[in-house]
């Protein structure tokens, strides 16, 4: 009978300890929301004319940014204009369209909607399946 009293009296301590500990963490940081804007001002990007836009948000120290950049840069064509906006160049960019975390990609069409876009690494063959999709290629 004393073995179980003080198997009950370990028991409510460790919850109540638990319970404690519990209380007393942080919350996870939420992070980046990846957030994709639905459209932007082609204005806003210098010198971008072609009926459809590539737009690749970057960061100088992204190793990932500049492959995903090196890809899209090459796909600019007639119809299609590829335009990097790097973070410590056009950070108001960024603020303007809610971008918190790049690479991204975004296909943008003549009236500056967003019609398809990628967070993080992608590949060649997945950028030009999005501009086909889109009807941009």
């Amino acid at each position: 009978m004393e073995r179980l009293v003080i198997a009950v009296a370990v028991a409510v301590v460790a919850v109540l300890i638990a319970g404690i500990l519990r209380r007393r963490r942080r919350p996870p940081s939420a992070g980046p929301r990846l957030v994709v804007p639905e459209r932007v001002e082609r204005a806003d990007f210098r010198g971008a004319s072609a009926p459809w836009l590539m737009a690749v948000f970057t960061a100088h120290d992204c190793e990932t940014c500049g492959e995903v950049w090196d890809r899209v840069r090459g796909l600019g064509s007639e119809t299609v204009d590829a335009r990097e906006v790097r973070y410590d160049v056009d950070p108001d960019l960024y603020e303007r369209y809610g971008v918190d975390a790049c690479p991204l990609v975004i296909v943008v069409d003549a009236e500056g909607t967003v019609r398809a876009s990628h967070h993080g690494p992608v590949t060649l063959e997945e950028l030009e399946e999005s501009l086909r999709r889109v009807g941009a290629s």
